[in-house]
Formats: C-alpha cells, sequence, structure tokens
C-alpha cells in the first residue's frame, strides 16, 4: 500500500476500519474486513513500523494479507513477512469431573486463542459464559491434603513440571490473569 506518505496511508486504512482501536504508540486493533469476522476474538493487527504498514489477521481463519487488502479495496504492495501461523499445541481446561470446557490452542509463531466446543463437532472462538478454571483440575482436585502444587506461568511450563513427576496448574491466558 504505497500511495502517498506513510502516514496518509495509514490514515486511509484506518477511516476504512470504523472500528479501529490504538493499543500501543503504533498500534491499532479492529475487526477483520474479510467478510463474517467481527467479534473480539477475530481481529486485525495494524502496525505503523515507520517505512511500511504491516496488517495481520489474528482470526481463527487466519486471512491472508492479500485477502485482507481486497476486502480494504486496497492493492497489496508486497507479500507477507509473517508465515501463516499454524497450530503448535492445544490446552485442556476441563472441570472437576473431567469434562472439557474449553482449549487454549497455541500457534507458531507464538500467539494463543482460546475456543470452546460447540456441542456439535466443531468450535467456537471465545470464551462467552464460561467460568475459567485452573489447568489440570481434575488432577489437582485429585491432589492429596498437604502436596506442594507448583504454578508455573502457562501451560507449556505446567506440562514440563508434570513430566518431572510434579503437580502444577497455572491460570488460564497467562500469568497475568
Amino acid at each position: 500500500m504505497k500511495t502517498g506518505s506513510i502516514q496518509n496511508n495509514l490514515n486511509e486504512l484506518l477511516g476504512r476500519l470504523p472500528d479501529a482501536k490504538k493499543v500501543g504508540d503504533n498500534r491499532w486493533v479492529a475487526s477483520c474486513p474479510v467478510e463474517g469476522h467481527s467479534t473480539p476474538q477475530n481481529h486485525l493487527s495494524i502496525t505503523d513500523a515507520g517505512d511500511k504498514i504491516l496488517l495481520a489477521c489474528f482470526s481463527n481463519r487466519n486471512h491472508s494479507y492479500q485477502q485482507i487488502c481486497q476486502a480494504l479495496g486496497l492493492r497489496p504492495e508486497s507479500q507477507p513477512i509473517n508465515p501463516k501461523r499454524r497450530i503448535d499445541a492445544l490446552y485442556d481446561y476441563r472441570d472437576k469431573d473431567g469434562k472439557l470446557l474449553y482449549q487454549v490452542v497455541r500457534y507458531k509463531p507464538k500467539s494463543f486463542t482460546q475456543r470452546r466446543p460447540d456441542g456439535k463437532g466443531d468450535w467456537i472462538y471465545n470464551l462467552k459464559g464460561i467460568t475459567p478454571v485452573l489447568y489440570r483440575l481434575p488432577e489437582l482436585s485429585a491432589t492429596p491434603k498437604g502436596q506442594v502444587v507448583f504454578i508455573a506461568e502457562g501451560e507449556k511450563g505446567v506440562n514440563s513440571l508434570v513430566e518431572q513427576g510434579l503437580t502444577a496448574t497455572c491460570s488460564p491466558m497467562g500469568a497475568g490473569k
């Protein structure tokens, strides 16, 4: 996207995204403009990198740079920088009886999303109506009183501790939550 200055291009782009919100010095998020996406979990990241504007879709369908530009009525100038993300790991969050409540999906390049079963064999990519629980809750419930439980920063750390024979958990969506 290069018809004038980067600032003019950025202003034009943001003007085409009515729900764009500034989330950092040079970063905005908006609903993905490709048809059918308007939830916060299906968002477009816009970054002013100084000499170019970077666009990345973080929806469950992970739209391509070309699809995003087409939906915005823009001509793509170059190929995307980041490779297409792929699922790296799935972390099941279950209630104390072992029923699957939701999953955390870890992608490469590193990013995360949450999804819950829709009851029909597919997924809903949000946690609306779900009360968050600790990771590995059924195993924690079975832990004898007085046994040490390690609290890790994330699921990957928990799994590493469990592989060492330790009892561990974490809160969903990272240490800050």
